[in-house]
């Protein structure tokens, strides 16, 4: 699923826009130019007719998740966009 996403964002990035944006959140961390709304509909495409068997599932997944970001040294996930 995250190979997934990465894909689809690599596909919906606007890199026009990323230096735009990056000025904008006063970041020095890469941005993509990926939109709110763009951004959405990648998600909706992604998660589209993803179930987890429970919260458990879920909660895995989104510490690994977070953690990638941690470790990669990006504090919030909006630095990804």
């Amino acid at each position: 699923m995250i190979r997934r996403m990465r894909a689809a964002l690599k596909e919906a990035a606007d890199t026009s826009r990323a230096p735009g944006m990056q000025d904008d959140m006063k970041s020095s961390m890469p941005y993509h130019g990926v939109s709110s709304p763009v951004l959405r509909k990648v998600f909706r495409e992604v998660f589209s007719g993803v179930a987890f068997a429970d919260a458990e599932e879920w909660r895995t997944l989104v510490l690994h998740v977070c953690g990638v970001w941690i470790v990669a040294g990006h504090d919030t996930m909006q630095t990804y966009v």
